[in-house]
């Protein structure tokens, strides 16, 4: 197995361990920590977040099989995540309002749903397709991987 695919795959696990793991931190101190919710209160406060995030995702991918345009969809994507991140930071406090914490959570998770899958077929696209099976099966465990350690 050749190694010129795994220099590429761990830089993109690195970032995407970078995205999960900033990614769960706000949600946690904003619904257990810092407004003292209940369990099932956070499940339910984070619902725009999974909402949207699987429509971005779904969006994302329509986008790409129809027009084929994949890199700005990932740029896009972290621009997106990083501003909502930013807005989360500024805007969190115990007395934010619902509305507020569910319009940031909707902001982030529309960059994220954007950036989560497309990478997979920014790496298909690069390697020859004897690679092709390695590249997608090492991208799914550094993906799993880092999902496990950020989660």
């Amino acid at each position: 197995m050749p190694i010129n695919f795994l220099l590429p795959q761990f830089f993109q696990g690195v970032s995407s361990f970078t995205v999960y793991a900033t990614d769960m931190l706000p949600r946690l101190r904003l619904t257990k920590q810092v407004r003292g919710s209940s369990v099932v209160s956070s499940g339910v406060q984070l619902i725009p977040y999974t909402v949207v995030i699987a429509i971005s995702s779904i969006f994302a991918g329509e986008i790409s099989t129809r027009t084929h345009i994949i890199r700005p969809l990932i740029w896009v994507g972290f621009g997106i995540t990083s501003l909502g991140f930013g807005l989360m930071y500024a805007f969190f406090t115990p007395d934010v309002t619902i509305a507020t914490q569910s319009g940031l959570l909707a902001l982030t998770s529309f960059g994220v749903g954007l950036s989560i899958t497309t990478p997979m077929l920014v790496i298909q696209a690069a390697m020859p397709p004897e690679d092709m099976a390695a590249a997608t099966s090492a991208w799914i465990l550094v993906r799993s991987f880092s999902a496990t350690i950020g989660a």
